[in-house]
């Protein structure tokens, strides 16, 4: 009351008590100060109301939050509610911690930023279509796609999430979508090294059976050029044979964007170019960096076909040169 008394005006608080059963009662209790003509407060008046049952359902669902959030503490899966609208991330559990590095703070510091930042560019312009996917399915019903996520260090994570959609606009449209992610790179890089031995062992066969035809060796040549452009995704593939008289290494079969043998680079000199250069120090030459590599010579044509990366390998046959076999491959 004496609260109520300085104060000069209503107040309000809850307390506890025990009523006629000895059971504890939660009362939510209202002073109000009387006053007299000149102002003066001569009484406080009170009244009380039970609300027990309110702050038994308050202490509830405060528990069975705990009881969610231990749950998701414990998953081996990034639970995440992303809003559409604000475009942020409302909710993450701490497993994106173990999994990007990023603590749920920081990735809520984010904001708009967010999937721009840590989203692979080639899957952050996949995310339109497939949202367009999610808003149109039932609610309740999963949806699941894979992208690539750079973690704290820099380094690309394949993640698959399967969402749902948690609320929407009056329109219709997403508001919330409520999603699972599970790490999955180490089954991508399987998956990758499958592939690729795979593809070599195709490819080791296909060249194995253009060594075993009857045909002649320009034809066998260009059989294997084709095979490096249709198993090894080259733009275009080349093998020169050394005429060892002249030490001139000479175009014997080219296969894919290019297929002609007499032109430019049709007799190139032991130790010129890149190519000579890999006769010449017999050891093979590869780069990714196509535009800043010094042994590229011509890089208007470079950039012009969208070449990004060469392999040359020199053919050696019983400690003896014998060619170069080499490929481009273009960004497409």
């Amino acid at each position: 009351m004496s609260a109520c008394a300085a104060a000069g005006r209503s107040t309000f608080h809850e307390e506890t008590t025990l009523n006629y059963n000895g059971q504890e009662t939660w009362l939510m209790t209202t002073l109000t100060p009387l006053r007299d003509e000149s102002g003066k407060i001569y009484r406080i008046v009170g009244s009380s109301n039970d609300i027990t049952e309110r702050k038994q359902a308050e202490a509830a669902l405060q528990e069975s939050q705990h009881f969610v959030q231990k749950i998701a503490d414990a998953t081996p899966n990034v639970l995440y509610l992303y809003d559409e609208i604000e475009q942020r991330n409302v909710y993450s559990n701490r497993e994106i911690t173990a999994i990007l590095g990023y603590s749920s703070a920081e990735v809520q510091a984010m904001g708009s930023n967010l999937l721009p930042t840590i989203v692979h560019p080639d899957d952050l312009a996949k995310i339109p279509a497939y949202l367009q996917q999610l808003e149109t399915a039932p609610d309740g019903e999963v949806l699941e796609w894979e992208y690539r996520i750079r973690n704290k260090q820099g380094a690309w994570r394949w993640l698959v999430s399967r969402e749902v959609v948690f609320s929407r606009t009056e329109s219709g449209k997403i508001k919330q979508r409520l999603g699972a992610a599970t790490d999955v790179t180490e089954r991508k890089i399987a998956e990758q090294a499958l592939a690729e031995q795979l593809k070599l062992s195709v490819f080791t066969a296909d060249v194995g059976i253009a060594l075993t035809q009857n045909q002649t060796l320009r034809v066998i040549l260009q059989n294997c050029c084709a095979a490096v452009v249709r198993h090894l995704d080259a733009a275009f593939a080349r093998i020169w044979i050394l005429n060892a008289e002249e030490n001139v290494l000479e175009l014997q079969a080219s296969a894919g964007m290019y297929v002609r043998i007499n032109g430019t680079h049709s007799r190139i000199s032991v130790g010129h170019l890149k190519i000579g250069l890999i006769a010449k120090e017999r050891i093979p030459y590869l780069t990714n960096e196509v535009l800043e590599d010094d042994r590229i010579g011509d890089k208007e044509w470079a950039k012009r076909e969208e070449m990004v990366a060469f392999a040359g390998y020199p053919l050696i046959f019983d400690e003896q040169l014998v060619g170069v076999i080499a490929m481009f491959r273009a960004r497409n």
